[in-house]
C-alpha cells in the first residue's frame, strides 16, 4: 500500500498531539501506570490495550481518504473546558475524573486541528481507551449479585440445599464466598477489549453490535459457569478439593473456552455477511474513484504546525496558572487552634478517632460542655496528595467501630454537624463531626472538594475533620443530647 504525503502529515500531527498530551497531563498517566503494573488490579492489560488503540488511530490516519482536512477553531472552547475541568480534578486529587477526561481532551485537540471529517474516524478507537481507565470497579457489586442469583438458580435445579447470605453461599459441607475477585470483572473487561477490537477492525454496521452483544453474554456466562463448577466441586468434595482454594488458572481456562466459542461465532457471522454482500454486488454502483476525489487538498504544513501550537498553548495555560498558584510560599500550618477552653492531650491513644489515613497531624483535647466531659479530635491534612487526602475512598468515619450514623443537625450559627453513635471501649458515645477546609465548614464530601479548589488557589490548602466525642449517660438515643449549640464555641476559624 502506497501512503501519501498527506496521510504521513496527518499521522505526524496526531503523534505530536499525543506526545503533547502525555507531557502536559503527566500526573494522570503516572496514576494509570501504577494501576496497570499492579498484578492485583484488573487493569494489567493496560499497556496492551493502549498499543491496540494507537494501532487503530495511526492506521486510520495513514489510510484516511474521507474528506477535507481543515482546523475547526470552535474546538478550542472544548479543549479549554476539558483542560480546566482536568486541572480542577488535579487540584482536589480526583484521579478518576482526571483520567476520564484524557480521551476527551485528545478528541478536542484532534477536532480543532484536523476537523470533523478526520476526527469522526478516530472517535471509536479513542473510546477504546476507556477500557483501561480504572472506573470499572463500580460494576463489582452488581456483577457479584448477578453471579449469586444465577448460581442459586442452578443449585435449585440440582436440588442441592443451600442458603444465601449476602455474597456467601452456605452449603451443608461449608461456605463459598463470592468475593470481589469473583465478580468476573477481569473476564468482562478482557472480553470487551477483544470484542471491540475485532468489531472495529473486521466488522461494519449491525455486525459490530452483534459482536459486542455476543462477547458481553459469553464473558458473563464464563464467570457464572466458573463459579457454579467451583460450588459443585466444593459440595461434592466436602470442601477438600484444592480447586476450592486455588482457582485463578481454572477461571482463565474456562474463559478461554468461551473465547473460542466467540471466535467461531464471529467466523460464522462474517461468512453470512460476505454472502449477503455478494448478492448485492451486481446492483452496487462503481465507487472506485470516490475516495481519490474526496480526499481534498493536501494538508498545509504551516497551518498544521500553527494549529497544534495554538491548541497546546490553550490547553497549557490553565495548567501553568495553577502550578504558579501551587508554588506560592505559604506559612507552614501548625494544626488546629481551638476556640474556647480545651486542654490538649499529649497521648491520645485511648481516645476514639475517625478511621482516616494519611493525615499530617492528630490533635486531641478534653473540655467540658453542659457540665459533661467531652473529647475533641482534629485530623489535619496540610499537603494533600493522591492517596493522602481528607476526602478519599479509604477514609470512613466509623471504620471497624460498631456504630450507627444518624441524621445531621444544624446549629444556630448555620453550621451543619454530622452525627453518629459509636461503641468505644464497651461504652456508647455520641459523635459530632464536620470537615474544615480553609475557613469553611461542611459535612458534604463533594462540597469539601469544591471548597478545596478555592483554598488551594488562595494558598490555603490545609483541611481537617473535627470530631466531638460525648459519652452517653445510659443509652444513646436517636435524638441525642439537647443544647449542642455550644459546640460552635470550640470550632476554630483558622489553622
Amino acid at each position: 500500500m502506497i501512503i501519501s504525503s498527506t496521510n504521513k502529515q496527518l499521522a505526524a500531527g496526531v503523534a505530536i498531539l499525543i506526545a503533547s498530551l502525555v507531557a502536559l497531563y503527566w500526573p494522570a498517566f503516572v496514576g494509570l501506570h501504577s494501576r496497570w503494573v499492579n498484578p492485583d488490579e484488573p487493569y494489567t492489560h493496560g499497556y496492551l490495550v493502549l498499543a491496540m488503540a494507537m494501532y487503530m488511530v495511526f492506521s486510520r490516519a495513514l489510510q484516511f481518504t474521507g474528506g477535507k482536512i481543515a482546523p475547526r477553531w470552535e474546538g478550542l472552547g472544548l479543549v479549554v473546558i476539558f483542560s480546566v475541568l482536568w486541572e480542577a480534578s488535579h487540584l482536589v486529587q480526583t484521579q478518576a475524573l482526571m483520567q476520564l477526561l484524557l480521551p476527551l481532551i485528545l478528541w478536542g485537540w484532534l477536532y480543532t486541528v484536523f476537523g470533523w471529517h478526520f476526527v469522526r474516524k478516530l472517535t471509536l478507537p479513542l473510546l477504546f481507551l476507556y477500557f483501561i481507565i480504572p472506573v470499572w470497579g463500580v460494576f463489582g457489586i452488581p456483577l457479584r449479585s448477578m453471579a449469586v442469583i444465577v448460581v442459586s438458580h442452578g443449585l435449585q435445579v440440582l436440588n442441592i440445599p443451600f442458603l444465601v447470605d449476602g455474597f456467601n453461599i452456605h452449603l451443608p459441607s461449608g461456605t463459598i464466598a463470592v468475593a470481589g475477585g469473583c465478580s468476573g470483572q477481569n473476564y468482562l473487561l478482557t472480553g470487551l477489549v477483544v470484542g471491540s477490537f475485532y468489531a472495529l477492525n473486521f466488522l461494519v454496521g449491525r455486525a459490530r453490535l452483534s459482536c459486542m452483544l455476543l462477547i458481553l453474554a459469553l464473558s458473563l456466562l464464563a464467570n457464572w459457569v466458573r463459579i457454579f463448577i467451583l460450588v459443585l466441586v466444593g459440595h461434592y468434595s466436602q470442601m477438600t478439593h484444592p480447586l476450592v482454594r486455588e482457582h485463578v488458572t481454572f477461571g482463565w481456562l474456562v474463559f478461554a473456552v468461551f473465547l473460542v466459542v466467540f471466535f467461531v461465532g464471529m467466523r460464522l457471522l462474517e461468512n453470512r455477511t460476505a454472502r449477503g454482500a455478494e448478492g448485492l454486488s451486481d446492483r452496487s454502483p462503481d465507487l472506485s474513484n470516490v475516495n481519490a476525489a474526496s480526499n481534498g487538498p493536501p494538508v498545509s504544513r504551516p497551518a498544521l504546525l500553527f494549529s497544534v501550537a495554538v491548541v497546546v498553548l490553550a490547553a497549557g495555560l490553565p495548567i501553568a496558572g495553577v502550578e504558579l498558584v501551587q508554588g506560592r510560599n505559604v506559612s507552614e500550618p501548625q494544626g488546629i487552634a481551638l476556640n474556647g477552653y480545651a486542654v490538649p492531650i499529649d497521648t491520645p491513644s485511648g481516645v476514639w478517632l475517625p478511621s482516616y489515613l494519611g493525615y499530617d497531624k492528630v490533635q486531641v483535647w478534653e473540655a467540658r460542655h453542659n457540665g459533661s466531659r467531652i473529647s475533641i479530635s482534629a485530623l489535619s491534612y496540610f499537603d494533600q496528595q493522591q492517596g493522602k487526602e481528607l476526602i478519599h475512598g479509604s477514609n470512613h468515619l466509623l471504620g471497624a467501630s460498631r456504630g450507627k450514623v444518624l441524621s445531621p443537625v444544624v446549629l444556630s450559627s448555620g453550621v451543619t454537624l454530622g452525627r453518629a453513635i459509636v461503641n468505644h471501649q464497651g461504652l456508647e458515645h455520641y459523635i459530632y463531626w464536620v470537615y474544615k477546609v480553609a475557613n469553611h465548614y461542611t459535612i458534604s464530601p463533594i462540597t469539601a472538594k469544591l471548597w478545596q479548589i478555592k483554598a488551594i488557589l488562595i494558598g490555603r490548602p490545609e483541611a481537617a475533620i473535627i470530631s466531638f466525642i460525648m459519652p452517653c449517660t445510659l443509652a444513646c438515643s436517636q435524638e441525642g443530647p439537647t443544647n449542642i449549640d455550644g459546640l460552635m464555641d470550640f470550632l476554630p476559624q483558622e489553622f
